[in-house]
């Protein structure tokens, strides 16, 4: 079974000069009122994400439990790094950069990439 056949598309990208990839960080995170965080980034750019659609369709416990809006507002931010109780909760920052919050991933959708990765040798 080929990656075409699980629905999943590989995108590779090589860099030529490590020292030419700018590293963006968050550097100021603000509660914003329900599941909303202000995050500012390192070159410039800000905006609200809304981790609410993220947390509905949560199944994990770790991440249901914050549900509880007070528990929400815990967040930290460390080092350009933004997580919840010592990374019980975290998300890329890229993905907050593109406030990409997606749902979480279905079972089926996890063994799609799970069987990807072992036929390319990167999941035992």
């Amino acid at each position: 079974m080929n990656a075409n056949a699980l629905g999943i598309k590989v995108i590779r990208e090589l860099v030529d000069d490590e020292s030419k990839v700018e590293v963006i960080d968050i550097v100021r995170a603000e509660y914003a009122g329900g599941y909303k965080i202000h995050l500012w980034f390192s070159d410039g750019k800000n905006h609200i994400v809304d981790f609410e659609p993220f947390l509905m369709s949560a199944r994990n416990p770790m991440a249901i439990q914050y549900r509880d809006v007070k528990k929400f507002q815990e967040f930290c931010l460390e080092n350009g790094h933004l997580h919840w109780n010592d990374d019980e909760m975290c998300f890329s920052t890229e993905d907050l950069y593109n406030n990409d919050m997606g749902e979480e991933m279905s079972t089926e959708e996890r063994q799609k990439l799970e069987e990807l990765a072992r036929q390319l040798g990167l999941f035992p």
